[in-house]
Formats: C-alpha cells, structure tokens, sequence
C-alpha cells in the first residue's frame, strides 16, 4: 500500500513540474476493444482535447481501427482517424487520418511489456468542413515504443499498472506548415485494471512541437489525458 501511495505521489509531484513549465492541455478518451476471435480485433476511441485557456482550441476525434495477429510478436494495424478542430480566432478545421502500420512485441518480462509500432498516416484536411475548396494533403510517418510495467496482483484481473511511450512523428514535406512538422511526445503515467471489461489510465503527456513560421523555433504543451477503456465480449 505505501508503495502504491508512493508511486501515485511521485507521479502527480512530476506531472504538476511539467505543467508550470508548459501550456496545458486536458485530453478525455473513451475506448472500446472487441476480439472477433484469435487474430482479429476491433478497436477505436472517441476524444475530446481542449487547450486550458481563454479562447483555447479543442478537438473532437473518432478512429476506428482493426489490428490483426500475425503471431505473438506482429501484429498489423489499420484505420481511420476523423478529426473536427475549433478555432475560435481562425475558421475551424475537419481532417481524415487513414494509417497503415506494424507492430512488434518485445515483452522482456512477465510484468513488463513493451512494444515498437510503426506506422504511416494520410492527412486530408481543409476548412469549415464543406465550405472550403482548399483541400490540404500531407504524409508523415510516426514510430512509437510503448511500455507498460504492472504490479500489485499482475496475474490477476485487477491490478495496478504504469504505462509509459516515446513518440517521434516526421513529415515528408520539406516546407514547414501548421501540419508539417516535425514532433516528439512522451508520456507517462498511472492505470488500474477493474477486470476483464474495464481499465482507467491517467497520463500526463508532454509535446514538443515546431512552430508553424519558424523551423527553429519549439513549443512545449503538457497534455492530461484520461483514458478509460471497455473491453466488449462476443
């Protein structure tokens, strides 16, 4: 218990240090899983994100997604990303995300499992949804490792868990734009798993991101995401 109480301190002590440092963001994700059978799983999210400030930005996101098993180590993943962006200073934003990738399964130990997923993401993007002819395309490509250590009853349906990744996104444009340009997200976090059906994480993310003007320029935003998660039985 005092372990458990200590690790919880810990990270709420580093995710208030990140947050005086940085603009803040909340991020709230709702997520469904659904094994067909073996080999194959439906998944996906619904998100909301909302700078925390006056006349901050917010998003409203589906991604529907199916992962296929190859084996225990590689998995494929595919999907689509459906984004609508408020903006209150500049007209608002509607994006779809197709992306392909490929996942692989390290886990070193029981209790801690990590895995390498790349992939490649189609950005189509344009303004106030059907009333701007500009359509906007952009490609980049992002490479995640994920890790995930669980402790206090592991082997058991309920027990407590911390997540952890490393994100790189690189675009394949040369010029800099809103959408062009290349990032880094990290995070870390705390998660509790109920049973078999449901699991609660809280992360806290941190984003390091080019400006859209000045290539040499950076912008950090710390993002506190609440993930909650249903797994569905057939």
């Amino acid at each position: 218990m005092r372990f458990r109480l200590f690790l919880i301190a810990s990270f709420l002590n580093i995710s208030y240090f990140l947050a005086a440092q940085s603009t803040q963001s909340i991020w709230v994700d709702y997520n469904l899983h659904a094994n067909l059978n073996d080999r194959v799983q439906f998944y996906g999210d619904l998100g909301f994100r909302s700078l925390l400030s006056d006349n901050s930005q917010s998003r409203l996101n589906v991604r529907p997604s199916v992962l296929y098993r190859l084996n225990d180590r590689w998995f494929l993943r595919g999907g689509v990303g459906l984004f609508y962006e408020f903006r209150p200073n500049i007209t608002n934003r509607f994006e779809l995300r197709p992306f392909q990738g490929v996942q692989y399964n390290i886990d070193p130990l029981d209790q801690l499992r990590l895995n390498l997923l790349g992939r490649i993401e189609e950005r189509v993007s344009f303004d106030d949804l059907l009333f701007d002819d500009r359509i906007r395309f952009e490609l980049r490509f992002r490479l995640r490792l994920t890790g995930q250590y669980e402790f206090l009853n592991p082997i058991g349906d309920d027990f407590w868990f911390l997540p952890f990744a490393v994100e790189v996104f690189r675009s394949v444009e040369d010029r800099l734009t809103e959408l062009s340009r290349d990032r880094l997200r990290a995070y870390l976090g705390v998660g509790y798993n109920f049973d078999e059906v449901w699991r609660l994480t809280f992360l806290t993310n941190i984003e390091v991101d080019g400006r859209a003007l000045d290539p040499r320029a950076s912008l950090s935003t710390v993002l506190f995401q609440l993930k909650i998660r249903r797994e569905i039985r057939w």
